[in-house]
């Protein structure tokens, strides 16, 4: 279970990693590197492919679902938390046919 304190420095370190910018696949592999100090797994997948036991966060960008975050071992208070990630990557998610899924670790 992750604490209010972790869940705020991880979302603070992806708020740097969005706003330094830079590639897409960097930035989503060091947004997935963070969630993964934090829980046992995280994917973002471009494709309808569905882990079972997991968590999926919906990306959308400009009104249109791109991709999801999927991420195990969540708690029932991490939603809000992963929901805003999802937000934050969304613009370096809108190249799917280069992608279809990126794991974490």
């Amino acid at each position: 279970m992750t604490t209010e304190h972790e869940r705020n420095g991880a979302l603070e370190a992806v708020d740097r990693i969005v706003n330094r910018g830079g590639d897409a696949d960097h930035v989503l592999h060091e947004t997935l590197a963070i969630l993964s100090t934090l829980y046992p797994s995280a994917a973002i997948h471009f494709t309808d492919d569905v882990e079972s036991g997991t968590a999926r966060y919906p990306i959308e960008f400009q009104g249109t679902k791109v991709a999801d975050l999927e991420v195990a071992g969540t708690a029932s208070d991490d939603g809000e938390f992963l929901s805003r990630i999802a937000t934050l990557i969304s613009a370096y998610c809108t190249r799917p046919e280069k992608m279809r899924s990126i794991f974490s670790g």
